[in-house]
Order: structure tokens, then sequence, then C-alpha cells
């Protein structure tokens, strides 16, 4: 799958959310595929970026300070849903917590600068 293809498509989810469930600037964090670590394979890798790229306001400035992505490559598993391990998991959520968390505080924060 391309980047741009993929990229696209996570756009598009996000929005449909949004539009769902009438947030228009519900957070999201996004987790990257991790399969072989910081050695992936470039079809992997196209995916990673598109999915880092969402997070990028420079690349969707849309989405700038509401969708934070979140490099997983160097948390362990480094294969299919992490070989199944449970420490991967735990340091893959705590990162999404953590990105949420700061979002949440940034624009808790901006508001009150309003």
């Amino acid at each position: 799958m391309s980047k741009r293809y993929y990229e696209r498509h996570l756009c598009n989810l996000i929005k449909d959310f949004r539009a769902e469930f009438k947030a228009p600037n519900a957070p999201f964090a996004v987790a990257t595929v991790g399969f072989g670590g910081m050695s992936m394979s470039k079809k992997y890798l196209e995916i990673l970026k598109a999915q880092m790229a969402v997070g990028d306001p420079k690349v969707h400035p849309e989405f700038a300070g509401n969708v934070a992505s979140v490099d997983t490559r160097s948390m362990g598993g480094g294969d299919y849903h992490y070989n199944n391990d449970g420490a991967t998991y735990t340091r893959v959520g705590d990162a999404l917590g953590r990105a949420m968390a700061k979002m949440l505080k940034d624009n808790a924060d901006k508001k009150i600068k309003e």
C-alpha cells in the first residue's frame, strides 16, 4: 500500500470518527507499525511514514494540536503484533497515553490563555 493512499484513508478515518461523534477536535493518538523495529522493510516503512505524517502539523495543519503520532519501532516486539509481548504492549500504551495527556494539557492551557 502506498504512503499517500494509507495516509489519505487514515485522515478520513479521523474525520469520520469526529463527524460521527460530533466532536470536531477530538484528540487522536496514532501508534505506528513496529514490524522489524529500526530495520523495518520498505513496505512497512511506507505505512509508518503515513502514520507519522498525520501527526505532523507541517503536513496536516488541520490536525495540529489534536493528532499525535507515536513511533513504536524502538519499543520492542519487532514482529507482527509485537510477538504478543505484554511488555511491548505496555510501552506502546504508555506512550500513547502520554501523547494523549500532552494534547489534552496543551489544549487546556491554550483555552486558559484565550
